[in-house]
């Protein structure tokens, strides 16, 4: 559109009121013209047209005061300058401001508005001349002031704010900084370190502590730990959200997974020993039937019908060499034992084991050691060696000259054997029984386990007064009759009695003094007896040569030596003072489980070291001490001593939380390496934690297997006693106020005896297990646990071998159904491999002649020499799988069915020549199955009646040869000495 029109119009309307004033006529016009030359854009009209409109609203505005323009601005006034104009005004009320700032006073600021406009009369330029001096300086004052605020701004970190700007006063403002920064001159210094440590921060990347630091007003001894609390915290979060495991852990969950695993892993427990049961029951051979005379089973049945008259067990064991270790794949026998019954040229044993072999020695174990494959010594090169105490008449423990003896145990590790330490403890229920024994000889390396009552020790003497006899009967009188009299009262109490009670004396005779002193006893109160000896563990009494082995849950300790009637103490303790005697003491400290109480008239001061370099002595007097000092005794008390430690782990951080709630608290509980993270001590008994605490921390990290951290371990403590609460780290990040009240809740609980949990049920089940036995013997009382596994083994033997023994079916081919003439014939040969596939899904495997034989008669044909060959192509034609021996064709399925073939046919009325090998192969493993070995010609004539012949022939005798060759080929059995024996 050319706006040239319209310009026109609006030209002759307003150009003679707004734009010679605001524009100028000549810049009218020169925009006239531009507007004119080009055209206008369509966008562009509405723009112009606003504009228009917005001007003409001014200028109704503005020619209100057009007249009075000039009065006001003088020229720029006429000319309408108004940009000038706009300055003239902003000036202005500055001017007034700074009036209104300097007098305080309107009316006073009004005169001098007046005597200024006076002297501005004469111009603008006159007052500038009279006034530049001071104006001059003002100025420069004022830029001195802003570029020193500045400096100090950046020099201290101070935000500068403008002097001038939005502030009439800016001359009090300027003051009031001023002062406040010439009071805190002596503040310079720390706030220039503030600044360089701010800004050393920021470089860092740490300025928001800084920030926070000065805008919460943190106090500088919190200011680290909440750094690293944030930082760990910060860090802990990200790690948790890298792992999704973490991310989404949630301890029920957790928990009821460790349950399915304890159920798993109890099944699978289960399972294997019935798998074991079964697999060795298996290779058990069948007795209900008779077998071979010359079998190995034959030969044991025989020997059992006469009561072995007139043959030796040795003998008896070499003619059953393979029956043997079916019967008895575990054998218990001593070494004399095996050197006297096992022949050394035997089958060697698979595994030999030597259990306490601290105490054999070399020369008596090496028999056994000849007749394995691998032996495991097992032995604590702690306890007791092989020693000659007893093989004297008269034993003088105080004169006698000992002698120890090498070990089988000592020789292996001497030798640097490959050897593995078991360092779990299982037999002291309480730590305290076997603290002293771990911490003198194990150097803490056993791991016990504490029980609920951990804080009082169970170990504790008895002081007795009397003496020991030491020119005369070298016994202790008073001592003997304390410990019977111990032994009386714990039999007469019905809860006492409940727990077996063992004797144990450092000396033979006042071991034979205490065994007099309770016969009297029970001679007099014969009730006492029965409870002592009637019992599931009766009570012994045993010196230090002869306790290695046996355990009980309470021992009662008579050392027998000490002061003498003068009050002189010896140092020759007996057996103690010899070299080896510590490794004695050793065995008679660890025999309790549950109680251990020592009645001596000797105090571990008595013992002077300076008059014995003894070992065993100088452990005797440590042992006493630890006795009498009881909870106060380092090796009791380390555990229960709270601690503080600068460490911080969620262990602490939940001991401190339950102590600021009031409970008493102790962490770390145990002698030894395991630890009980965390004890809520029983306020009803002081001596006794009522909750146990297990956390995921250091302790749950020290174990490496899931097994031990979440079933043995476990099922150990429960065993103790313990109520055990898991914690995981994971939920008490996420919300530690519910961890606390489920903790709450557990304390306040605890005596609940119905609550049920997964080792429960886990043992419910197992219970239910290890009941059937039980059922089945009550269901058959007259049969031994022998017979009841021998009839189980018949049982799955006759499951396993009943269908590897079936029936020869035989394929019906009608004979004169088929004419001789037309046997060669082209339209038969279907019919022929017809019948050739009929008798192979029948009868394979199978001989070629058999097959030829049948179809020939068939069809009517007597002699094979005519059909043979025409057969025999039409039966490569089949691709069939062939086995050949000695000339013999046998023909199978295919070769999966010969791989895999384990069934022998009987009734067959096949000639021997027709059987195939590999057939007659697992006739002898059917045989041997029962008979386990026989003699080569009783095989063949046993394998024989299976076929169905009565008496053997050479045809006969080859057949059954080859068969037996084919069973050794294939490792069901082997041949030694003209027997052949079963393998597996």
């Amino acid at each position: 559109i050319n706006a040239g029109p319209m310009l026109a119009e609006w030209n002759r309307v307003s150009a003679q009121w707004f734009l010679p004033r605001y524009f100028g006529q000549r810049k009218i016009i020169k925009e006239l013209r531009a507007y004119a030359l080009r055209p206008v854009k369509r966008e562009a009209v509405n723009p112009l047209l606003h504009q228009v409109i917005r001007y003409r609203e001014e200028l109704e505005f503005t020619d209100k005061y057009v007249a009075k323009l000039p009065s006001l601005f003088g020229r720029f006034g006429r000319d309408e300058e108004w940009e000038t104009i706009n300055q003239i005004i902003c000036e202005m009320s500055s001017l007034h401001s700074l009036l209104l700032s300097y007098s305080k006073d309107v009316a006073k600021t009004s005169r001098i508005k007046q005597n200024l406009a006076l002297q501005l009369t004469e111009g603008i330029r006159t007052f500038k001349d009279i006034h530049s001096h001071s104006l001059n300086e003002l100025y420069q004052l004022s830029e001195a002031l802003t570029a020193t605020e500045q400096q100090l701004s950046g020099t201290l970190g101070i935000a500068a704010e403008s002097l001038y700007a939005n502030s009439a006063d800016w001359t009090n403002i300027a003051l009031q900084k001023a002062g406040t920064w010439k009071e805190n001159l002596d503040k310079l210094k720390d706030w220039y370190q503030w600044q360089q440590a701010s800004g050393k921060l920021n470089e860092l990347g740490l300025g928001f502590i800084a920030e926070k630091y000065k805008e919460k007003n943190i106090p500088t001894n919190l200011l680290l730990s909440g750094f690293r609390k944030s930082f760990y915290q910060t860090a802990t979060r990200y790690i948790i959200g890298k792992e999704p495991t973490l991310e989404l852990f949630n301890g029920k969950i957790f928990n009821d997974i460790i349950a399915k695993y304890k159920q798993v892993s109890a099944n699978f427990e289960n399972i294997t020993k019935k798998e074991l049961f079964a697999k060795l029951a298996s290779n058990i051979p069948s007795f209900t039937h008779e077998a071979i005379q010359s079998s190995e089973v034959g030969i044991l049945q025989k020997n059992i019908r006469n009561n072995a008259r007139g043959i030796s067990i040795r003998k008896l064991f070499d003619q059953i060499p393979t029956l043997l270790p079916r019967m008895c794949p575990c054998m218990l026998m001593s070494p004399i034992s095996v050197a006297q019954y096992i022949d050394t040229d035997a089958e060697k044993f698979d595994l030999i084991v030597f259990d306490e072999a601290s105490q054999m020695p070399t020369y008596e174990a090496v028999g056994a050691i000849a007749r394995g494959k691998n032996v495991v010594i097992v032995g604590d090169p702690k306890q007791m060696p092989p020693t000659s105490f007893f093989s004297v008449n008269t034993v003088d423990e105080d004169n006698i000259e000992m002698e120890d003896l090498e070990s089988i145990l000592d020789d292996c590790l001497a030798l640097s054997i490959p050897s593995k330490y078991l360092l779990w403890h299982y037999r002291s229920k309480h730590e305290s029984l076997i603290a002293f024994s771990n911490s003198e000889y194990y150097d803490n390396k056993l791991m016990t386990f504490p029980s609920p009552d951990n804080i009082e020790s169970k170990v504790r003497r008895i002081a007795v007064d009397g003496y020991y006899d030491k020119g005369k009967s070298r016994q202790n009188q008073a001592e003997a009759q304390a410990v019977v009299d111990e032994i009386a009262r714990r039999l007469r109490s019905e809860e006492l009695r409940k727990k077996s009670i063992g004797v144990v004396t450092f000396s033979v005779v006042q071991q034979a003094l205490i065994e007099d002193l309770l016969s009297d006893l029970f001679i007099f109160h014969p009730e006492l007896e029965t409870f002592a000896l009637e019992c599931e563990e009766p009570l012994f009494i045993k010196n230090l040569e002869n306790v290695q082995g046996d355990e009980r849950d309470v021992i009662l300790f008579s050392v027998g030596y000490g002061p003498d009637a003068e009050g002189r103490v010896s140092m020759n303790f007996g057996p103690l003072n010899r070299a080896g005697g510590e490794r004695r003491l050793n065995v008679a400290v660890s025999r309790a489980r549950y109680e251990m109480i020592i009645f001596s008239t000797l105090r571990s001061d008595m013992i002077d070291l300076n008059r014995t370099s003894s070992i065993g002595v100088a452990g005797l007097k440590r042992f006493l001490e630890y006795a009498e000092k009881g909870m106060k005794h380092p090796l009791n008390t380390s555990s229960n001593i709270y601690l503080p430690d600068e460490e911080t782990s969620i262990e602490k951080i939940i001991a401190d939380k339950l102590r600021s709630l009031g409970y008493t608290v102790h962490t770390d509980i145990g002698c030894s390496g395991y630890k009980i993270d965390i004890g809520i001590v029983d306020p009803q008994n002081p001596s006794s934690y009522r909750l146990g605490i297990i956390c995921d921390g250091k302790n749950y990290k020290r174990t490496k297997t899931a097994r031990d951290r979440e079933i043995i371990q476990n099922n150990v403590l429960k065993a103790l006693g313990w109520d055990i609460c898991r914690i995981w780290t994971m939920d008490w990040w996420e919300k530690p106020d519910e961890v606390i009240a489920t903790l709450r809740r557990r304390i306040s609980q605890h005596a609940d005896s119905n609550q049920e949990n997964e080792e429960e049920t886990v043992r419910t089940e197992e219970q239910k297990d290890t009941a059937k036995p039980e059922i089945l013997k009550a269901a058959y009382p007259a049969i031994s646990k022998k017979q009841l596994a021998f009839s189980l083994a018949a049982a799955i033997k006759e499951d396993r071998y009943k269908k590897r023994k079936v029936v020869y079916q035989e394929t019906a081919l009608t004979a004169g159904q088929y004419q001789a003439t037309d046997f060669f014939f082209e339209r038969s040969i279907p019919i022929l491999l017809s019948q050739i596939k009929r008798i192979m899904e029948n009868e394979a495997p199978i001989s070629q002649s058999l097959i030829c034989q049948k179809i020939n008669a068939a069809w009517g044909i007597s002699r094979m020499s005519q059909t043979g060959s025409h057969l025999d192509a039409l039966i490569r034609r089949l691709n069939f799988y062939r086995s050949r021996h000695n000339g013999i064709d046998f023909l199978w399925l295919d070769e999966a069915q010969y791989r895999t073939y384990s069934q022998f046919r009987t009734d067959s009325n096949r000639a021997a020549t027709d059987l195939p090998p590999e057939e007659i192969a697992n006739a002898v493993k059917y045989v041997l199955t029962d008979s386990v070995s026989l003699p080569l010609p009783d095989l063949a004539k046993a394998c024989a009646k299976l076929f169905g012949f009565p008496r053997m022939g050479s045809n006969i005798e080859a057949s059954m040869q080859r068969g037996i060759q084919e069973a050794v080929k294939r490792k069901y059995a082997k041949v030694e000495s003209g027997r052949i024996t079963i393998i597996g």
